[in-house]
């Protein structure tokens, strides 16, 4: 049962995606361990900045955490 909830959530996030494509509005999601290499911190250093807002983080599940792209970029003052 847990796969099936699973599938049907990456499916729904795929038709999030495309529909937000379509419209000219894609986010890039980021593993916290691949923010955390790309930063050069530590994992629960991610988790300290998503819990303060400096990172925008968005729960997928109840285990599944994603960053944005924009707020990697937006912490480190870039703008694209």
């Amino acid at each position: 049962m847990p796969f099936i909830i699973a599938q049907l959530t990456c499916l729904l996030l795929l038709v999030v995606i495309t529909t937000c494509d379509t419209l000219g509005i894609v986010e890039i999601l980021l593993k916290p361990k691949d923010v955390a290499t790309r930063l050069n911190i530590s994992l629960s250093a991610v988790y300290v900045l998503v819990k303060s807002g400096k990172l925008d983080g968005i729960k997928l599940s109840a285990k599944t955490l994603r960053i944005t792209a924009e707020s990697v970029r937006r912490l480190l003052g870039r703008t694209c």
